[in-house]
């Protein structure tokens, strides 16, 4: 897989922002240590995924943009940083294009060009991983939940949860248990 992706060996890269690659190695911890079904295959996935998104990373403008940053190159290495560490704190793009004094359209223009995927992709997702992580491994009120997750209200994280999972949170929670 390393020479179809032309992944350099025993070479030291600079990668910029390796957020994302961190994310799925977390992934993959969690898989290897709740031993759940499927474990081993979706650790398996979320490794080449990785690779995949490795080579990317090394072979498309993401890193060309990292050697070369734009004005607002570290602005929205914060803010990558921010959705997928402190997903709470963030509510809208409206309000986060507020508080960097950028229009709506510049955030999500200059948020997609240095990562590949849209700034309301990355808030869905980075919502639903940590409302995964606290479903599988605390008991907390599914309003609780919600809120820790950075949604507005129990219902709405239900409805987001099960069309991206396909599941309910409390089915989700039972399965991990």
């Amino acid at each position: 897989l390393f020479k179809e992706l032309d992944i350099p060996f025993n070479q030291v890269l600079y990668l910029g922002d390796a957020t994302e690659i961190s994310s799925i190695i977390r992934a993959m911890t969690y898989e290897f240590q709740t031993a759940g079904l499927y474990s081993a295959d979706l650790v398996v996935l979320n490794l080449k995924i990785m690779f995949f998104k490795l080579s990317r990373l090394i072979h498309t403008s993401i890193r060309s943009e990292a050697d070369n940053p734009s004005p607002y190159h570290s602005e929205m290495v914060d803010l990558h940083n921010r959705i997928y560490n402190s997903i709470r704190t963030i509510t809208s793009v409206s309000e986060l294009s507020k508080e960097l004094s950028m229009s709506k359209s510049a955030i999500q223009h200059n948020y997609k060009k240095l990562f590949g995927v849209s700034i309301m992709e990355d808030i869905l997702n980075s919502r639903l991983v940590c409302c995964k992580r606290l479903l599988a491994s605390t008991m907390l009120p599914l309003k609780e939940v919600a809120e820790r997750s950075g949604y507005n209200s129990e219902f709405h994280l239900m409805r987001q949860f099960k069309s991206q999972t396909g599941m309910t949170p409390t089915q989700y929670r039972k399965k991990c248990k």
